[in-house]
């Protein structure tokens, strides 16, 4: 995984996770058009999830080179799966928690900063949720942030049975510029690129992954 040595995480957020996300991990919010792939055509099988396989990465973005800052959600919580022989049969309507407490960057201190000052500063800090659903078997994300619910078009790909998800999420578009403020104020200096300027993206992209087994897998 590629990560910056700064201390202070920047971006332009995951959001999966959080998950999200489901984090992290890629289209903007605000397009119509969607680029999944056709779905699977119908299996004599039932897919399964593999629920331990569930994995949410997160990429924001620092300075006006727009340097990446990479990483996960690492407890993300599935529920709503259905039996089925196809992924909408066995997604649609599925929906999922991420906890922000379990972010990780791989930098202790940037870590502590997110979950602090820039979660810490939106309504319901501790978690992101969401519901995926499908529209003419084409599958959305409806993701909630900060208060704010939103629809998001996915990107997905299904190879070897595990599932693909990429969006990218605009925060902007949760009325999160009180956060982004808030975490640049405190990152300033590692925020600046070889121009002098500091900036925060407001740009997170996020990919979900997820495996898919023909046998029902136990899950507590």
């Amino acid at each position: 995984m590629s990560m910056t040595k700064s201390n202070c995480y920047s971006g332009n957020f995951l959001h999966s996770t959080g998950i999200l996300m489901y984090a992290a991990i890629a289209i903007g919010c605000n397009q119509s058009n969607n680029t999944s792939q056709p779905p699977p055509a119908l299996t004599s099988k039932n897919l399964y999830v593999v629920y331990d396989s569930v994995k949410v990465h997160w990429t924001a973005f620092k300075t006006t080179s727009k340097i990446a800052v990479k990483g996960t959600f690492t407890n993300i919580e599935l529920k709503g799966i259905k039996d089925g022989q196809s992924l909408k049969q066995v997604l649609n309507g599925s929906f999922f928690t991420i906890s922000v407490s379990n972010i990780f960057s791989n930098n202790e201190i940037r870590d502590l900063r997110l979950k602090t000052i820039f979660f810490g500063a939106m309504k319901n800090p501790e978690v992101i949720s969401g519901t995926l659903h499908y529209k003419n078997d084409i599958p959305y994300l409806y993701l909630k942030i900060n208060g704010i619910a939103k629809e998001v078009p996915l990107e997905t790909s299904f190879k070897n049975n595990r599932l693909k998800l990429k969006a990218s999420i605009q925060l902007l578009d949760f009325n999160a510029v009180k956060a982004l403020a808030a975490l640049n104020a405190v990152c300033f200096e590692q925020h600046k690129g070889a121009d002098g300027i500091s900036k925060i993206w407001d740009e997170v992209e996020v990919v979900g992954t997820v495996l898919f087994s023909d046998k029902r897998q136990i899950h507590n």
